[in-house]
């Protein structure tokens, strides 16, 4: 019995001692994650804009919302796109006029104890007063020859 009260601290003891060793090596990265270049590409019809960050995880395959922002507080769904390798992403919208935003989403990468996360942002709102362009199909006029 004796024998075994003399082993007993040194095991718990070693035991604790590895226990704190695998919570140093578990932890948590958060990176900032930056919406930039947003606007509206007359001549495309659509969104353009890109997402910065000091991590490259968090800049690839990023999920980015554009919405409208309506006169009563409420916000239109206009479209969503994957980041691609370099962080730029489009939304097509022919004619948009009013006040957008886009935003990306937060992403969190896990592998093991490791877990990386992308924090979210929202880009700044730009106003588009959009007007048909005359070279165009419209379906208000007929085409001019």
């Amino acid at each position: 019995m004796r024998y075994v009260r003399s082993l007993l601290v040194p095991i718990l003891v070693l035991g604790l001692l590895t226990a704190g060793v695998g919570v140093a090596y578990a932890h948590e990265v958060k990176a900032d994650s930056e919406i930039t270049k947003f606007r509206y590409n007359d001549d495309k019809e659509r969104f353009l804009g890109k997402v910065e960050s000091e991590r490259p995880a968090c800049v690839r395959n990023r999920t980015v919302r554009v919405k409208e922002q309506l006169a009563n507080g409420e916000r239109r769904l206009v479209g969503e796109d994957e980041t691609n390798d370099r962080g730029r992403f489009k939304v097509a919208d022919n004619n948009p006029k009013g006040d957008f935003f886009a935003k990306v989403l937060r992403k969190v990468h896990e592998r093991g104890d490791h877990r990386h996360v992308c924090r979210k942002d929202r880009s700044d709102t730009i106003t588009v007063d959009n007007k048909p362009n005359d070279n165009k199909p419209n379906d208000n006029k007929p085409n001019k020859p």
